[in-house]
């Protein structure tokens, strides 16, 4: 009976290690989800990635440092956080795939307008607010 009891405990405490193991970690996310090492994306993964993404119409990579995404509705009718998370990710690989990454710039246009940007300098910066409130200013 004694070795029943024994036994009994030793799986029980292994069942609350793995279970204290298991719910031990950190849920918060890493501030580095959406990076990538400089050099680790290549022209053809941006370009396949983009070809693929449904949000994305076209885009133009033909200026260095400049990339410009052409979006349509689904993008721009998207909820302000996905945007922002969307627009992180292209940066991302975009700087990724660059030697030189200063001054480095991600443009979303919708319909031909510009409507969103991500800069190192300055992030995530939508556009449209910028111009209705130069236009409500001057009124």
């Amino acid at each position: 009976m004694n070795h029943k009891m024994n036994r009994l405990f030793l799986v029980m405490l292994i069942v609350v290690s793995v279970l204290i193991a298991a719910c031990g970690h950190d849920t918060k996310r890493s501030a580095l989800t959406n990076k990538y090492p400089a050099g680790s994306v290549t022209s053809e993964d941006i370009a396949k990635y983009l070809k693929f993404d449904a949000r994305v119409a076209d885009y133009d990579d033909t200026d260095a440092k400049k990339l410009i995404i052409n979006v349509n509705q689904s993008w721009v009718a998207s909820p302000p956080g996905l945007k922002e998370r969307s627009l992180n990710q292209w940066y991302s690989m975009w700087q990724a795939s660059k030697d030189d990454t200063k001054g480095l710039e991600v443009e979303v246009h919708h319909e031909g307008t510009p409507v969103a940007k991500w800069t190192a300098a300055r992030g995530y910066e939508l556009v449209e607010e910028k111009r209705s409130e130069d236009s409500s200013s001057s009124s």
